[in-house]
């Protein structure tokens, strides 16, 4: 494991396994089938995993696509080198971002009619139809046409110098595989498609499938899909959770021991003093806090793994440090690493966990890593990278 001594780096990072990255894209590729492209999702950093690295594996493993919600994301990528093809999935911000997007020749997604002039006029200049994709509302009440206006649309959006490459939607409740809401979606979404036929228009992508509908609703998978969490190894549920789910968690957040005291009965830790000892005690200090994404909720609420036991979190988390209470690992010492989220022998605290101690998801746990925390990607035992802080800007 790193010591960042050496690079002048906090002994701070979340560990990023690109060997369970190549695992999880591989048993979607199997599950999914080979007629079915699969699109990456990379917004908000790859969840907090690094996109760019993140982009660079996926694609040499054959990803078709890679998915962002905005359009400085998709830049970003093609900044790293990624060459497949993008889609911005989130709101096209006016006619900037459409021009943008066309320069990095990144798909954008048209989710109102509104922005049918920006896209005709990018495509005069740029002298080539814009590839889009087009957002249907069958649920979700967010972005999106609904499957009524599609007639409407499909009249404005001729002679608008877009092609129209791809149709999707967004499922509400895929996650739970008893939800009626799901094949209903579905249906409305079928109609859609069909209405964009009979206007002529055939776009070969169509997806809906998220993490959840790849588990839970075969019928939903169509010609593409977009998983999301499942990529970086966490089942959508937390009843899913578990070695027997067939998908390696990807990310561990990991620190180590920065200092290890000694203190009576009595003795009160951190900002006002919530935690009173009410034994002989030993403390350590950890070099890691909300400022890097460790949710002030789990103060006297959350546990870290040193030497692959638990150790309790005591007294509040604040910015910079939190205490642990080793009481009961007389072996533990400065330099010792300490693990927040992932495995350290046969102990493991998961997204999920953590998750639920603080009250949120893991959607939120792991893409709340903050930005100075730098993301070491590791083959087995070997550290391949480090992405620091600066060259993360």
């Amino acid at each position: 494991m790193p010591t960042f001594a050496d690079l002048g780096l906090r002994p701070t990072w979340l560990q990023v396994d690109l060997t369970a990255l190549d695992h999880n894209f591989r048993a979607l590729r199997e599950r999914t089938g080979p007629g079915i492209k699969i699109c990456a999702i990379v917004k908000a950093d790859a969840y907090g995993h690094g996109a760019a690295t993140v982009a660079r594996r996926l694609e040499k493993l054959g990803c078709d696509y890679f998915g962002v919600a905005m359009v400085e994301e998709g830049s970003e990528l093609r900044a790293a080198g990624i060459g497949s093809p993008i889609v911005l999935l989130g709101a096209v911000w006016g006619e900037g971002a459409v021009r943008a997007a066309a320069a990095d020749d990144i798909e954008i997604s048209i989710h109102n009619r509104d922005i049918l002039p920006a896209v005709s006029r990018a495509a005069a200049d740029t002298g080539r139809p814009l590839r889009v994709h087009l957002k249907i509302d069958t649920g979700m009440g967010r972005l999106g046409i609904a499957a009524a206006e599609v007639p409407a649309w499909c009249r404005e959006a001729r002679g608008a110098g877009l092609e129209l490459v791809g149709v999707y939607t967004t499922f509400s409740s895929a996650d739970d595989a008893g939800s009626p809401r799901t094949g209903r979606q579905l249906e409305r979404f079928v109609g859609a498609i069909e209405s964009l036929e009979r206007c002529g228009f055939r776009p070969p992508l169509r997806h809906a499938a998220n993490s959840g509908a790849i588990l839970n609703f075969p019928e939903t998978l169509l010609t593409l899909v977009r998983p999301g969490l499942l990529l970086y190894g966490i089942e959508p549920t937390p009843e899913g959770q578990g070695p027997g789910g067939g998908f390696r968690p990807v990310a561990s957040l990991r620190t180590r021991v920065a200092q290890v005291a000694a203190y009576p009965p009595g003795s009160r830790f951190g900002y006002s003093g919530t935690f009173e000892a009410r034994r002989e005690s030993r403390m350590a200090v950890l070099p890691v806090g909300y400022g890097d994404g460790v949710s002030r909720l789990l103060s006297n609420n959350g546990d870290v793994l040193i030497r692959g036991r638990r150790a309790p979190i005591v007294g509040r988390v604040s910015m910079d440090l939190l205490v642990a209470d080793i009481s009961d690992l007389p072996r533990a010492e400065v330099g010792d690493l300490a693990t927040l989220i992932g495995r350290d022998g046969g102990e493991e605290i998961g997204a999920w966990e953590v998750a639920e101690r603080a009250g949120t998801i893991p959607w939120e746990v792991l893409c709340g890593v903050g930005c100075r925390v730098p993301r070491a990607a590791t083959e087995g035992e070997k550290v391949v990278s480090i992405v620091s802080r600066l060259e993360r800007r």
